[in-house]
């Protein structure tokens, strides 16, 4: 499954009203330390643009010692330029501000484009070679009520029935931490092997 990286950062008054005003992005990226690279970006043109005093503390409590003229030799690698900007929304959230930012793993296509694309799929364990996908003329007619479905006899006989409605397919999420959906209370991979 390929997969993309959503990012959206902001800052702001408690007081705005409007708040999609002052979020930026959502922003998409193919690598995480991509998105990492432009929040970083974002930060450290922050800190250097009034608040040094900010960059001064985080390098003192790492205890180092801080350099106004190199204040960001100490960032190496996307480790720490994500742990710079958690330090930094963590500094401006405050009584009277907002800051905040995510990066999160979005699936490129949905699920029921990759089922459509599919040669083989898992359900709960179960690998299944052979399943029936409702055809474009059947979605046409509108006459189906299944839009998938599978059946499977494991070694131990017993026998896995599995159906998913339109609506089914079209509510599926995808969890990017076990790179698999869930839909229906299953979780389900596809494969493509040919």
């Amino acid at each position: 499954m390929d997969t993309v990286f959503s990012l959206f950062y902001y800052e702001c008054s408690k007081q705005a009203t409007d708040l999609n005003k002052v979020i930026i992005g959502p922003q998409l990226f193919t690598y995480k330390n991509t998105a990492i690279e432009r929040l970083y970006d974002y930060v450290k043109d922050r800190l250097t643009d009034g608040l040094e005093v900010v960059m001064k503390e985080y390098v003192e409590d790492h205890q180092l010692k801080y350099d106004p003229l190199t204040p960001f030799d100490y960032i190496e690698n996307h480790v720490d330029m994500l742990e710079l900007c958690e330090y930094f929304f963590d500094f401006m959230e405050c009584d009277d501000m907002h800051a905040g930012f995510s990066i999160t793993e979005l699936p490129r296509s949905t699920f029921q484009e990759e089922l459509n694309n599919a040669d083989a799929i898992e359900i709960d364990g179960n690998f299944i070679r052979y399943f029936n996908v409702a055809t474009p003329e059947d979605l046409a007619d509108g006459d189906f009520e299944i839009y998938f479905d599978a059946q499977i006899v494991d070694n131990e006989f017993n026998n896995y029935k599995y159906d998913f409605s339109l609506e089914n397919v079209k509510n599926a999420t995808y969890d990017c931490g076990r790179k698999l959906w869930l839909i229906k209370g299953n979780e389900v991979k596809l494969f493509n092997i040919s």
